[in-house]
């Protein structure tokens, strides 16, 4: 009986101890606005053609106390190896996040995940461009430094795996030419919460 008791009494210590932390947090909805410059690589035999892809990354969204619901857009450029044309990669996409509290003000760590449609195509010219739709999904993870109150420096780094389907060309599908691998992105920038 004193050992319920005993162990009653440590759950509800428990909870009220976690309910404290969140009543405590700034529960007001703030909008997180996120600006990067990214870098990217593909990889697996799919990909063996692609270099270094540079691009840009947005994100904007709700933030909660520690957490963030964001959505994506993003921009890569892949040069190919094997020839004279790129590669373009558009995405839009939905971009969970969660800031670990720690007690320090200037470092935030932060985990997410993200979840992202795709559209991909190789500008020819004077031809039609083969292009497809795919999507990738993954995880991230990254450090923010607070330069002021409403600004953070931020870096990021997102691990994901990455699938298109059949080349279009023209109005044709190009059967077995779909692709998959994984993705690797890491990105520079800055993160406005007013």
């Amino acid at each position: 009986m004193m050992k319920r008791l005993v162990l009653s009494g440590l759950c509800m210590l428990f909870a009220s101890g976690i309910f404290t932390t969140v009543v405590a947090q700034d529960m007001t909805p703030r909008l997180h606005t996120e600006i990067l410059g990214i870098g990217s690589v593909l990889g697996g035999d799919d990909f063996n053609n692609v270099d270094l892809g540079f691009g840009g990354l947005l994100l904007a969204g709700p933030k909660i106390g520690n957490f963030s619901l964001l959505g994506s857009g993003s921009y890569r450029r892949y040069e190919l190896s094997d020839s004279d044309n790129h590669l373009d990669v558009w995405g839009v996409g939905v971009a969970p996040r969660y800031t670990i509290p720690i007690e320090n003000e200037i470092v935030k760590p932060w985990i997410g995940a993200s979840g992202t449609v795709l559209f991909q195509s190789t500008p020819i010219d004077n031809a039609d461009d083969p292009s497809s739709t795919g999507f990738e999904v993954g995880g991230a993870a990254g450090v923010g430094f607070q330069l002021s109150e409403q600004v953070v420096l931020n870096t990021c780094a997102n691990l994901g795996y990455m699938r298109f389907g059949d080349l279009e060309v023209g109005n044709e599908t190009q059967p077995n030419t779909d692709t998959n691998g994984v993705g690797f992105m890491f990105g520079l920038g800055l993160t406005i919460i007013p």
